[in-house]
């Protein structure tokens, strides 16, 4: 897994997006609460990629996961429920085009996507990152 590869193709993912604004990359939500600092508009937060090796140890296959968030900072103070739900529904929306980006990346056999199934990814509200509401996505490939 070259992640700088990985690096590029979400920066290409973003640049095309009329949607998000930016991108990070980070260890964990707690480094990501640092890498956000001073951030706007809607962001696509990418994992450094994990990897093991799974199978017999004479035929072993490297398998990686990383997780994916669609986050917008939260002014919970202002917001209403209703415009919170909403911000929750765009986000929602935006983190589905990843996956089916990933997917329709994955079907043509596309690096570094060849081997991900869309079965195995999963789609979660989070509300971790102080301040910011999104959706996170679990990625294995």
């Amino acid at each position: 897994m070259n992640i700088r590869e990985l690096k590029q193709y979400f920066a290409g993912f973003v640049a095309a997006s009329d949607e998000l604004t930016g991108m990070i990359f980070a260890v964990n939500e707690a480094h990501a609460v640092t890498r956000l600092n001073g951030k706007s508009g809607v962001q696509l937060l990418v994992t450094f990629p994990s990897s093991e090796v799974v199978g017999p140890a004479d035929n072993g296959v490297q398998v990686h996961s990383l997780l994916l968030m669609v986050l917008e900072r939260s002014n919970s103070q202002s917001k209403t429920d209703e415009d919170e739900f909403e911000q929750f529904a765009r986000l929602r929306e935006m983190i589905e085009k990843v996956r089916q980006r990933l997917a329709e990346d994955s079907s043509r056999s596309r690096r570094p996507w060849a081997r991900l199934s869309i079965l195995g990814t999963r789609i979660e509200p989070e509300f971790n990152l102080k301040d910011w509401n999104d959706w996170s996505c679990d990625v294995v490939f």
